[in-house]
């Protein structure tokens, strides 16, 4: 690309031209030609012995219009497709490392003159290579499922810097699918077993449902997008470069799982009802271990945890809410029972729970409450602890109270 499009040009890039073009020909031992691309070859011919002869992208962009508006005659097998979506990608990848190198002249070169001249004509030539990398992409994606096509896509996405947009057509035509019918098929459900009423509706929305839902959906999406995967987490062999560039299950599968469970079940959300939102935030949290457990290396988790995705996922959980509720439940009953009772010698109620008197009983009932699986939330941990804290010193302050008050006689047995 930067010997075709830019030797033409000035003067000073010639002689660099050429040296590229030298680099990039080929021997025809190296050359694949299937046997149904022959009469295309013929065709390519007069194009290619022509004064002005067409860069490899404009070749590769008019083949990708072409092969998708039908072609010539005969059925073709998924065999030769797949093959055919193979090369494509290859020549794309290839050609896409070549814009790599021409940013990087471009980059070191940016205060010379007819560098700055040729900026429109690189950013789009970049441009019309990053429209064919996606047709690649999304055919290989969709169509062929072609492991090959679709590692020679991700790499030239790579190549161009673009990586985001690769993560972006992966999650939109892969991910998205896949939950979505998922998602539709437990609503369908939900709204048949509760009769259609919002009433009930609303109801099960806050329920186990949400459980389910957000797991079905976390194994849609890991099926849907089961190859990509198992390119971009290959650490060790030859995908080594795009498993540090690709964070899929951040910003494909958690971003739509997220998003669709959230508009489906909105009132899962809710702190309101404290013992749904432990249980739903417990499936939640259960879905991203899941996620993590598929982390090749401890880097892959470390991006993953500080993604983006992950932050919009926690954000939608009011665990400070939450928190508040229970609070007030414990510490309430705590400072109930610290507050109904005179000095020491009158707070004896017998042997209330092993304990000798019922303030040390409520004191403690709060402390195992603090950490029960009906309330403890692990992301809530130094705010459990806290409250341990205060309860144990509200129990100190008690028994201090009553040592140093006026009835000191001893308590009945009875």
């Amino acid at each position: 690309l930067a010997a075709t499009n830019l030797g033409d040009g000035d003067g000073d890039g010639e002689e660099d031209g050429e040296e590229d073009d030298d680099d990039q020909i080929l021997t025809e031992d190296e050359i694949e030609v299937l046997p149904e691309d022959e009469a295309d070859l013929e065709s390519l011919v007069p194009r290619l012995a022509s004064s002005a002869a067409p860069s490899a992208l404009e070749l590769a962009a008019e083949d990708a219009g072409t092969s998708s508006g039908g072609g010539g005659g005969g059925a073709t097998t998924t065999s030769a497709i797949a093959a055919e979506s193979c090369a494509r990608a290859r020549l794309l990848d290839r050609v896409a490392s070549e814009v790599n190198r021409l940013r990087y002249y471009r980059e070191k070169g940016k205060d010379l003159l007819f560098i700055r001249n040729l900026e429109p004509r690189i950013d789009a030539a970049e441009d019309t290579l990053a429209s064919a990398v996606r047709d690649a992409l999304s055919n290989a994606t969709t169509t062929t499922r072609s492991k090959d096509a679709l590692r020679h896509c991700l790499s030239a996405y790579c190549a161009l810097g673009r990586v985001a947009d690769a993560e972006e057509i992966l999650r939109v035509e892969r991910v998205a699918p896949a939950i979505k019918k998922v998602v539709d098929a437990q609503l369908a459900a939900a709204s048949t077993s509760s009769g259609g009423t919002a009433r009930a509706r609303a109801q099960a929305s806050s329920t186990s449902a949400y459980a389910s839902l957000v797991d079905a959906c976390a194994r849609a999406a890991l099926k849907a997008c089961d190859l990509e995967l198992e390119i971009t987490r290959d650490v060790d062999g030859g995908d080594a470069e795009l498993a540090s560039e690709y964070d899929l299950l951040a910003n494909c599968v958690l971003r739509e799982v997220d998003g669709a469970v959230a508009a489906a079940k909105p009132a899962a959300y809710s702190p309101g009802a404290p013992d749904a939102f432990l249980a739903n935030h417990l499936a939640a949290m259960a879905m991203i271990e899941s996620l993590e457990r598929q982390m090749p290396n401890v880097e892959a988790l470390r991006r993953f945890r500080d993604s983006d995705a992950m932050s919009t996922f926690l954000k939608r959980w009011n665990l400070n809410a939450y928190y508040a509720l229970r609070f007030q439940s414990i510490a309430g009953a705590v400072e109930e029972a610290a507050s109904a009772t005179g000095p020491l010698a009158l707070a004896v109620r017998g042997n209330a729970g092993g304990f000798a008197t019922a303030v040390a009983a409520a004191h403690w009932d709060g402390v195992e409450r603090c950490w029960s699986e009906e309330v403890f939330l692990p992301l809530c941990a130094d705010k459990f602890t806290k409250l341990t804290c205060d309860i144990l010193n509200r129990y100190d302050a008690w028994l201090i109270q009553g040592l140093n008050g006026e009835k000191t006689e001893p308590p009945d047995a009875s």
